[in-house]
């Protein structure tokens, strides 16, 4: 995918607005194995990194594999959906509509406990549209001073946390506000979803 290579990004303390907040009530109690319930994964226990799909699916689709790593010595969950957010090179945000269901590359799991053991990692997918043609950032509007407003990192609050992650996001995008669209947080990298009709 062109503009979005693989991203590693330490936690960061960004406040991040939570949208599209419809679908992630929390499902279930996390739990290690038999052991007790874990708590829920803080940001400053988390590193995220973005990798791009590896199969596109033909147009102006594109996608990325989300993870979320345990970097702590400790065990916690992760439960439902991460909200995101795009944002410009000065970090000021970007109309951002974040949805919740499957996407082009891949099924959704839906909502459900994930225990994340020390290094252990969570898997969700994030799709949307580029512009028509595009083989890098595209123009998505202009801010009040005049100035054009291209996306250039990412911000994800993972569920139920109250502050971001934030990735560089360089990839076009075919409008704003932008539509992105992610899977639950799983155990295992999405599979890729049944619509997918390469041989």
């Amino acid at each position: 995918m062109s503009g979005l290579g693989r991203i590693l990004i330490s936690a960061g303390t960004t406040a991040a607005t939570l949208t599209a907040l419809a679908g992630s009530a929390a499902v279930g109690i996390a739990r290690d194995a038999a052991g007790p319930p874990v708590g829920r994964c803080s940001v400053a226990q988390l590193r995220l990194v973005l990798t791009p799909d590896r199969f596109p699916v033909g147009g102006d689709h594109r996608g990325v594999t989300v993870e979320l790593t345990d970097t702590s010595p400790r065990s916690c969950g992760v439960t439902g959906y991460g909200s995101y957010r795009l944002t410009d090179s000065r970090h000021r945000p970007l109309p951002t509509l974040s949805l919740h269901g499957s996407t082009l590359f891949a099924a959704d799991p839906g909502a459900h406990p994930v225990v994340l053991s020390a290094g252990g990692t969570a898997y969700a997918d994030l799709g949307w549209t580029a512009a028509p043609g595009a083989a890098g950032p595209g123009t998505t509007g202009t801010g009040t001073d005049g100035a054009a407003r291209r996306p250039a990192f990412l911000e994800l609050t993972p569920p139920h946390a109250l502050h971001a992650l934030r990735a560089a996001f360089t990839a076009s995008v075919a409008a704003i506000p932008a539509t992105l669209t992610s899977t639950a947080f799983a155990a295992d990298v999405p599979a890729i979803h049944p619509k997918d009709t390469r041989p």
